[in-house]
Order: C-alpha cells, then sequence, then structure tokens
C-alpha cells in the first residue's frame, strides 16, 4: 500500500466520523427546533399574561384615584358633619329645643 491509499483510507474514516458527527448534529438541532417551537408557545401565552397585566395595572391605578378621591370628599363630609354638630349644639342651648340625640 503506498501513501496515496492510506491517505485515502484515512479520509474514508474521517468522512465516515464525520458523517457520524452530521447526523447526530442533525438530531441535537431537531431538538432544538422542537424547544424553539416550544419556547415561542410559552412566549406567546407570556405576551397575553402580559397584557391582562397590564390591563388589571390600569383598573388598579383608576382604583386608587378613586379611593383617594373617596377619603378626600370624606373628610369634607366629616369636617362639614362636625360643623353643623357644632352650630346645632349651639342652637339648642339657644332655642331650648333638643335638634338631636348625642350618642353616649
Amino acid at each position: 500500500m503506498n501513501n496515496e491509499e492510506k491517505i485515502l483510507e484515512v479520509l474514508e474514516q474521517v468522512i465516515s466520523r464525520l458523517d457520524k458527527v452530521d447526523s447526530r448534529l442533525d438530531k441535537v438541532d431537531s431538538r432544538l427546533d422542537k424547544v424553539d417551537s416550544r419556547l415561542d408557545k410559552v412566549d406567546s401565552r407570556l405576551d397575553k399574561v402580559d397584557s391582562r397585566l397590564d390591563k388589571v395595572d390600569s383598573r388598579l391605578d383608576k382604583m386608587e384615584a378613586d379611593i383617594e378621591t373617596i377619603k378626600e370628599d370624606a373628610a369634607v363630609t366629616r369636617t362639614a358633619t362636625n360643623t353643623l354638630l357644632d352650630w346645632a349644639e349651639k342652637a339648642e342651648v339657644q332655642i331650648r329645643i333638643p335638634l338631636y340625640n348625642k350618642a353616649e
């Protein structure tokens, strides 16, 4: 066997091994495609969740603003009620007629 034949034999062995590696890489590539497909589905679902959470955040922001308004209105009402009660106490002393029953 001369050098050219030996080189050819070694090259054939290398090619055979490379074919096996190629086959294994094709399997890995196929698996990665499946993983990529699953990740795309997960990403799509997460986009939907993000959209719903954005809506929830928006509603919560509106509720917080409404609650602040209610707190302010309650404070105004409380002050006005206390003012009316003070007036009623003073008025009933002067007119000598009870205007309301005090809580005990």
